[in-house]
C-alpha cells in the first residue's frame, strides 16, 4: 500500500510503522558485494559516489588506468566529464551523484535538469523554469544565463520560458511579459509585452526598477 498509494496522508500515517534498518549485505551503501569489491585507487564505487562533484570531475578528468581499462572509460568519458562541469559551472558542484533527489531545494533541482536536457541536444521544446537563479550568488548567475541560452539554442532553437526577477537575467531575454499591476488579488493582468529596453519605459514597479537598473550600468 506504502508503494502504491497516492495519498500523502495515508503514506505519513503508514511511515509512523515503518523502521529503516541497514541492509546487511550492501552495509547500506545500495551496492551488491560485485560492484563493492571493484577498487579505483584502493576506494570503491560507494566512496567516489559520496564525493562532491568538483572533487569527482578532477579526479576523472586526471586519471588513468594504463591497461585495457583506459579504452571502456574513453567512450563515454568525454560526456560524462562535460556533464560533470556543467553541474559545477551552474554552482552545484558541492551536490554528490548518491544526494537523494527528494533532498534537493527546487533551485538545485532546476538546475540538475538544465543539465540533462542539454545533455539530451533535444530541440523543439518549450521549456517553463521557475526561477533557476532563485539563491545563487551574483557570480554564479551568469553561469546559469549561460546554460539557459545552450539550452535555446540545442540542435533546432529551442523555447525557454522563465519567471524571473533578477534584472541581470531579464536584461538578457529577447522578449519579456509583465504581470500586474501589483502583487497578489491586485495582479494576474499583462500589462507589458516589450523587449528589455523597452520595458524601462512603461509605467509600472517593475518599469521602474529596471530603467534604474540600466540607468546604472551606464554610468
Amino acid at each position: 500500500m506504502y508503494r502504491t498509494t497516492k495519498s500523502l496522508d495515508v503514506r505519513e500515517n503508514l511511515e509512523k510503522f515503518m523502521v529503516r534498518t541497514r541492509c546487511e549485505d550492501c552495509l547500506g551503501t545500495g551496492y551488491n558485494r560485485d560492484a563493492l569489491d571493484v577498487y579505483i585507487n584502493e576506494k570503491n564505487i560507494d566512496y567516489y559516489m559520496n564525493l562532491p562533484l568538483d572533487e569527482l570531475y578532477e579526479f576523472l578528468n586526471n586519471y588513468e588506468f594504463n591497461d585495457f581499462r583506459d579504452n571502456v572509460w574513453s567512450q563515454f568519458k568525454t560526456k560524462f566529464l562535460m556533464n560533470l562541469k556543467q553541474c559545477i559551472d551552474l554552482g552545484v558542484g558541492y551536490l554528490t551523484l548518491s544526494r537523494r533527489a527528494n533532498t534537493l531545494s527546487g533551485g538545485e533541482a532546476q538546475r540538475l535538469k538544465i543539465v540533462a536536457q542539454i545533455s539530451s541536444e533535444i530541440s523543439g521544446v518549450l521549456y517553463v523554469l521557475d526561477e533557476p537563479t532563485s539563491g545563487l550568488h551574483a557570480s554564479d548567475v551568469s553561469k546559469v544565463l549561460m546554460a539557459i541560452k545552450k539550452l535555446n539554442s540545442v540542435g533546432n532553437k529551442n523555447t525557454v520560458l522563465l519567471v524571473e526577477h533578477t534584472a541581470s537575467v531579464i536584461k538578457e531575454s529577447d522578449y519579456i511579459f509583465e504581470v500586474g499591476p501589483g502583487a497578489g488579488k491586485y495582479g494576474g493582468m499583462v500589462v507589458g509585452s516589450v523587449t528589455p529596453i523597452e520595458i524601462s519605459k512603461l509605467n509600472t514597479p517593475t518599469g521602474y526598477a529596471l530603467k534604474h537598473y540600466f540607468d546604472n550600468l551606464k554610468n
